[in-house]
């Protein structure tokens, strides 16, 4: 049963991933919420270079964002604070999840370049399930 649940959970967070606007290219810093060495996102820049990116944040249909890193380009201390560990397995049995523990404002650029205008984007408190593959993390966030 509970294979069942993970399965149908996957599957839901990948057609959320389907119904989505146009992806750019971000680099993100996972350094602490206060970019204080601890958990969490610390600042995300826009960048036109794919070299310089590290991910991908789409503002999906359904008022959700996805953000979509690219493992090849994450360091042990990044890994550890998206996922709290260094080790990381793709067997679906296994959950993480990324806490959000503050509200996060995305930067006005990146929210322009979603075609959000000068409406600032917020993610919500929460613990977000991360979806792991082979080659990359996703994260989907609730928006205030």
């Amino acid at each position: 049963m509970k294979n069942i649940i993970t399965i149908l959970f996957f599957a839901c967070i990948g057609i959320t991933c389907i119904a989505q606007g146009n992806p750019i290219r971000i680099n993100t810093s996972f350094t602490g919420f206060h970019c204080d060495g601890k958990h969490g996102i610390c600042d995300i820049d826009q960048t036109n270079n794919r070299s310089q990116s590290n991910a991908e944040i789409i503002l999906n249909d359904d008022g959700t964002l996805t953000l979509k890193i690219e493992r090849s380009k994450l360091s042990e201390n990044n890994l550890k604070s998206i996922i709290g560990t260094s080790s990381l397995s793709t067997n679906t049995s296994k959950q993480y999840f990324f806490v959000v523990e503050e509200v996060f404002r995305i930067p006005i650029s990146v929210a322009n370049a979603l075609d959000q205008g000068n409406h600032p984007l917020q993610i919500k408190k929460g613990n977000y399930p991360i979806l792991v593959t082979n080659h990359h993390l996703a994260l989907t966030f609730t928006l205030e």
